[in-house]
């Protein structure tokens, strides 16, 4: 919604009735089939409810980390990093160890 009182009202109302409203914002949030914009909203709206996400909500989640949006990845980074599921400072990921002639690799012997 864009007016930010009736999503604090919103909120505070799904936050009472448990799990199950959560699971659905859950499931709105990692599905393509919406638009970017109502995508971010319900990621917005889980950081405000986290305390409510069980671990199959967790596991769903992390879903966002591979999401082709960047923006998606982002929040969901953050989102994550809020529920304890990953770090919260940006991924990094490594880079690959390249052979050179000056590793050694202890082989087996062939005899």
């Amino acid at each position: 919604m864009p007016d930010e009182s009736l999503n604090e009202i919103a909120l505070e109302l799904l936050s009472r009735f448990g799990e199950r409203p959560i699971r659905r914002l859950v499931l709105e949030a990692v599905s393509n089939k919406n638009s970017l914009a109502f995508r971010l909203q319900a990621i917005r709206a889980l950081s405000r409810l986290a305390k409510y996400a069980n671990p199959m909500d967790t596991m769903d989640l992390a879903i966002l980390l591979n999401d082709r949006d960047p923006q998606v990845r982002e929040a969901g980074r953050k989102l994550c990093g809020q529920l304890g599921i990953i770090p919260s400072f940006p991924l990094v990921k490594p880079r690959p160890k390249m052979l050179t002639a000056q590793t050694s690799v202890d082989l087996p012997s062939l005899r």
